[in-house]
């Protein structure tokens, strides 16, 4: 079966929500492995971020209308997550409360 989709487009697949409309290709998420400060920077216009931990859990949710965005993580346990942006996964970001011995 041959598939698709014009650009914005979105279709539903077994309850999954997919698009053609990708982040990642034109978004810069820095620095990652992070301490405190995450940095997103997009072509496209950011509505929502989320974080999610390894377990699934949103610990991290906030609307909004921009595509330069800097959010604080210093109050996340350290460890993985997974960035969404607009609830679509962006990339996951590691985070590391120590300083670098470099």
């Amino acid at each position: 079966m041959n598939l698709s989709l014009t650009p914005g487009a979105f279709i539903e697949l077994n309850g999954i929500l997919l698009g053609s409309k990708l982040f990642p290709e034109q978004t810069h998420v820095y620095p990652n492995p992070t301490q405190d400060v995450l940095n997103i920077q997009s072509a496209s216009q950011i509505n929502r971020v989320q974080l999610l931990n390894m377990s699934g859990q949103i610990v991290f949710d906030k609307e909004c209308n921009s595509d330069n965005l800097q959010i604080m993580v210093d109050h996340l346990h350290q460890g993985m997550y997974q960035l969404f942006l607009n609830n679509i996964p962006v990339r996951k970001v590691m985070l590391n409360h120590y300083e670098s011995e470099w």
